[in-house]
């Protein structure tokens, strides 16, 4: 995409003025990496948990927090734990706007199902899915620790990327 010096609208690229205001783009400002923006609509009561460095935009009706995942040490190679971003409506429905890289899929689970995500595919989850580490039995080559993943639990959606960005964590 091309950033309007002007408006900063996101314009396609190969295109030459912009779409939003008119004024004319450079092919220099091109600013985004491959990714997919996220809509995601929040009906009130609702609690979405976000990998940093992800948001983009929200309505004025949700809510800010963070909340610190701890035991997911291994996930970070290192650090205190992971934290995630904590998105909440209240009365009103509410818009969340993100970015994950490359392709983004969405897996709805039942209570009590589990999937093993890699921690790097890792963009969103419903509050209500649980997250803990996985050691997987793998000790082979530079892995002589096993492999550690994300197991996730439901009920409640899961966003999973299809590429790693990796972004240093406390």
């Amino acid at each position: 995409m091309i950033q309007c010096q002007w408006c900063h609208a996101q314009n396609q690229p190969g295109t030459t003025s912009c779409q939003t205001c008119g004024a004319p783009l450079d092919e220099r400002d091109k600013v985004s990496d491959p990714g997919e923006l996220v809509v995601l609509p929040l009906h009130p009561g609702m609690e979405l948990d976000v990998r940093e460095h992800a948001f983009l935009v929200a309505s004025h009706s949700i809510q800010y927090s963070f909340v610190r995942i701890k035991g997911l040490v291994n996930l970070l190679h290192g650090g205190n734990g992971m934290y995630m971003d904590r998105f909440v409506t209240a009365g009103q429905p509410g818009m969340l706007l993100l970015h994950g890289n490359g392709n983004v899929l969405e897996r709805t689970l039942r209570p009590g199902e589990k999937i093993l995500v890699e921690p790097g595919g890792f963009l969103y989850k419903d509050s209500t899915v649980q997250m803990q580490a996985a050691q997987m039995p793998l000790k082979t080559g530079l892995l002589r620790h096993g492999m550690y993943l994300a197991e996730m639990t439901g009920p409640g959606r899961v966003g999973i990327q299809s590429m790693y960005v990796h972004h240093h964590a406390d």
